[in-house]
């Protein structure tokens, strides 16, 4: 967990001081740079310019099957450490990776689950449409 923690936290500072040189580095692969979505945060970006955050979150938290493993299509979310806060938020692909949008400025990148800066925190859960 240590070699994680400081794997994650390495990726926050090249993210904060160049997010392109991300791009293949640990896996992460740079989907777009960021400027077509500048001013959406990872919800927007996902969901929509208008999207409401909270409705999502209630409408996830009712109409999804929650787990603790990626399955292609659900959505990803990271939470804080008390479970009351959606930091960050992403898609998982058939590869079982994730895309996500990493801050209002922010690229988009495809990665591994836990491969985002540690700011996005540690409790992960994946929401599945219910069938």
């Amino acid at each position: 967990m240590e070699k994680l923690n400081i794997t994650r936290t390495l990726i926050q500072s090249i993210n904060e001081q160049d997010s392109g040189a991300l791009d293949n580095f640990l896996g992460i692969k740079m989907i777009d740079d960021g400027k077509s979505s500048e001013g959406l945060d990872c919800f927007g970006f996902l969901f929509g310019k208008d999207a409401d955050a909270e409705t999502i979150l209630t409408g996830l938290f009712t109409n999804y099957t929650t787990s603790l493993e990626p399955t292609p299509g659900a959505i990803v979310m990271y939470m804080d450490a008390d479970l009351k806060r959606a930091l960050h938020i992403g898609k998982v692909t058939e590869e079982k990776t994730v895309i996500s949008k990493w801050g209002l400025e922010g690229a988009v990148f495809e990665h591994l689950p836990y491969m985002v800066p540690a700011i996005y925190g540690w409790n992960i859960a994946f929401f599945s449409e219910k069938t």
